[in-house]
């Protein structure tokens, strides 16, 4: 335990665990963080492109408590309400919702084969193979 702890704790201290969530993404994808705002921005549709001008694939989960954990953490909303963001945006024509996996098994895969994509798992989930991105 005290192994785990000590592993997680660099995480910590760039304040990427809260409630045990971490932003990950392909480890060939040169970006290493984020401020709060861009990552509120790409999973809102209001930013596509990663800095080399590749466009961004956001993804997501359906397991509810680590997508409640993420949407209270990085966007400071509830299911309902991104629920009711991304439902708007679809009727009005101005965005497709990122592209959401039924597991972080499937989320974890697709991210590992598409530099392109970002994503959330919990801090407690296999990370090789995947790039934690710290949120600022």
């Amino acid at each position: 335990m005290f192994a785990l702890l000590f592993l997680l704790s660099p995480i910590a201290e760039f304040g990427q665990i809260d409630e045990g969530v971490v932003i990950v993404t392909h480890p060939d994808n040169a970006v290493e963080s984020l401020s709060r705002r861009d990552l509120q921005r790409i999973y809102l549709n209001k930013k596509h492109h990663w800095p080399n001008g590749t466009r961004i694939i956001p993804t997501t989960v359906s397991e509810e408590t680590l997508l409640a954990a993420f949407l209270r953490q990085f966007l400071s909303k509830t299911p309902a309400q991104y629920s009711t963001y991304w439902k708007r945006m679809i009727f009005s024509g101005r965005g497709t919702p990122p592209q959401t996996f039924e597991t972080v098994e499937e989320l974890r895969a697709f991210i590992q084969a598409t530099p392109r994509a970002i994503g959330f798992v919990s801090a407690y989930t296999d990370l090789e193979g995947l790039k934690v991105v710290c949120v600022e």
